[in-house]
């Protein structure tokens, strides 16, 4: 698991186990200053003692039964911080030392509620704690009041700043679990997205695929099936021959398959020169019913190709070659492939009927030779007209 999934999920639980031991651990800190507060006062005080520690039983009694259950929810509760504020505020009256063991009651306070109300409360504990200063030596003067003033001023600025401080760091951690929620969605749906996206594009290259591949193959296998029909009769070592031929297609098409399957390159290669697989393509030309004449010219170095710029290029002529026997209506056709420092060109012309290039056309043809140099940074052009022939280049770069 991922570490953000981590905090928004599972571990969240334990976050708030060691929270709840923090405040724990505060408590029990703030309980043993007090007790060491309590002892340092000096015997004649011991009325206040006793009323300090017993205020100090309160408000502990209070932190178990209720304070820890909403500090571990998360939840605020004006009551209890009323009751703790009460208890502390007695506890500071009495025995103003016990305001330097306060830090648990004023962390309660910006943690459980609002600032606004948070704010009250500390003042009241600063106004406790200064009538305690002021009344200590069991009489008023003013130098007592001067006193507790300036103590209750220095403390509420004091304690505005750390309220101010925890406030913003419980802001801010709320904004940054806000933060990973939304990352968390957005990275959801990012994967929904890039999951289609791999989806349609897998459609389109297996259709592109069995386009290139088995429904050429089918076609091929038709036409020597039908020639085969036409001179089982009349002749049958031709029969025998074009039943040799639709063999042959045949286990070309199931390798066709099988690569498919295994998502592999073209078996056509068979390990040799692009120009010997192209040789063999317009072999199945000179077959049929209605033989064509072929022609291949390779100028240049043949040499090795990345697989698929030789994929692309194969396919190129393995569409365009089933477009010359399908629709083309040539008696002849020229192959050329050529190789220079950077780029390879295969252009495939023939002097059959041709068509009209600005009219729609449907189907994969043209547009999966396209797609499949698009992506290699190659390109297609179309030359035709309607009785003057086709002539398509593929270009790919080197």
């Amino acid at each position: 698991m991922e570490p953000m999934d981590s905090l928004a999920s599972g571990d969240r639980g334990n976050a708030w186990t060691v929270r709840l031991r923090t405040w724990d651990s505060l408590w029990i800190a703030s309980v043993i200053l007090c007790a060491l507060g309590l002892v340092a006062l000096p015997p004649a005080l011991s009325v206040r003692t006793a009323v300090a520690a017993g205020a100090v039983v309160v408000a502990s009694l209070l932190y178990v039964v209720w304070g820890r259950r909403l500090l571990d929810s998360g939840d605020g509760s004006s009551g209890y911080l009323f009751l703790l504020t009460a208890a502390w505020s007695v506890a500071v009256a009495a025995a103003p030392i016990m305001w330097l063991a306060a830090m648990s009651f004023y962390a309660q306070a910006y943690a459980l509620v609002a600032a606004r109300h948070a704010h009250i409360a500390a003042l009241t504990l600063s106004i406790a704690g200064s009538a305690g200063v002021a009344s200590t030596g069991f009489g008023w003067n003013g130098e007592r009041l001067v006193a507790g003033a300036a103590i209750a001023l220095s403390a509420m600025i004091c304690v505005t700043f750390m309220g101010w401080l925890i406030t913003r760091i419980i802001a801010q951690s709320h904004e940054r679990q806000h933060l990973i929620e939304e990352l968390l969605t957005t990275r959801a749906e990012l994967e929904n997205v890039s999951h289609e996206r791999g989806v349609l594009a897998e459609r389109q290259r297996m259709a592109q695929e069995i386009h290139d591949t088995l429904a050429q193959g089918f076609t091929s296998l038709r036409m020597v099936l039908e020639a085969m029909e036409t001179e089982l009769d009349r002749d049958p070592a031709a029969a025998r021959r074009y039943l040799t031929t639709a063999y042959q297609v045949t286990a070309d098409s199931l390798a066709q398959a099988r690569a498919l399957v295994a998502v592999g390159a073209a078996p056509q290669l068979h390990g040799s020169p692009l120009p010997e697989a192209i040789e063999r393509l317009l072999t199945s030309l000179g077959d049929g019913p209605s033989p064509v004449k072929t022609a291949l010219t390779v100028t240049g170095s043949p040499r090795p190709l990345p697989v698929d710029a030789e994929v692309a290029l194969l396919r190129a002529a393995q569409e365009l070659v089933a477009n010359v026997r399908k629709h083309a209506q040539a008696a002849s056709v020229e192959v050329e492939l050529c190789y220079t420092s950077s780029q390879i060109v295969l252009q495939v012309s023939d002097n059959g009927r041709g068509f009209d290039t600005n009219a729609p056309h449907n189907g994969y043809g043209l547009k999966g030779i396209q797609d499949r140099l698009d992506n290699i940074g190659g390109n297609i052009a179309v030359w035709s007209s309607p009785g003057a022939g086709t002539a398509v280049t593929a270009t790919v770069h080197s």
